[in-house]
């Protein structure tokens, strides 16, 4: 519908979503496929539509997350071009920014890296952005636990209590793998609980 009235920016920004859903369906490279698209299309677009810096600065973070769940280091040039010199028009859009980066440097094994950012986001969304707000406790929750810090034990469970919460079946069978992998990997019983919790938590309905 968008692409018959010649809304460019619509198109841009459904072609971000459905990219969105390549990737965490684990099909990064369709993914970018159509994150390109998107910027195609935003060349048509008016030069002073003030969406179009938005739309085009996620099209280059949500790349650079594609980029890295291969572990490739382009990840990091596409990050910084979509961060480089983009004003947030707001907090909500800051916070989606700040945590898709942590998990940028989360896939590319950058934890010191990633942490203030997913921090920064949990503190911005805190519990009056449920959804936004569970992701970034995962996120978060994923690098103190890879970490090995004493502190992600709590995140963790806080993060799985959260999703338990929700209706969604993205975030119980997408947005926990990470997690659940990452306490998969540490010994000890108390991850290995928490593990089980959170595949309780994935094939429970909500």
């Amino acid at each position: 519908m968008a692409g018959k009235v010649r809304d460019a920016f619509q198109v841009s920004s459904t072609l971000r979503y459905a990219g969105a859903i390549e990737r965490e369906h684990g099909r990064p490279d369709d993914a970018l496929k159509l994150f390109q698209l998107g910027q195609i299309r935003l060349m048509t677009a008016p030069e002073d539509d003030p969406r179009i810096a938005v739309v085009t600065a996620w099209l280059e973070s949500e790349s650079a997350l594609a980029l890295a769940d291969m572990e490739h280091p382009q990840a990091t040039e596409y990050l910084t071009r979509a961060r480089d010199g983009w004003e947030p028009p707001d907090s909500f859009e800051r916070s989606g920014m700040d945590e898709l980066t942590a998990r940028v440097y989360l896939n590319l094994g950058h934890l010191d890296v990633a942490e203030p950012y997913a921090a920064g986001a949990v503190r911005a969304w805190g519990s009056g952005e449920q959804r936004n707000g569970v992701l970034a406790d995962i996120t978060l929750a994923t690098i103190h636990v890879r970490a090995g810090e004493p502190d992600g034990l709590p995140l963790a469970k806080k993060a799985i209590d959260g999703v338990a919460l929700l209706r969604s079946v993205r975030a119980r069978v997408r947005w926990l793998e990470p997690l659940v992998a990452a306490l998969e990997a540490r010994p000890g019983s108390d991850y290995r609980d928490l593990a089980r919790m959170a595949r309780q938590v994935v094939t429970t309905r909500a």
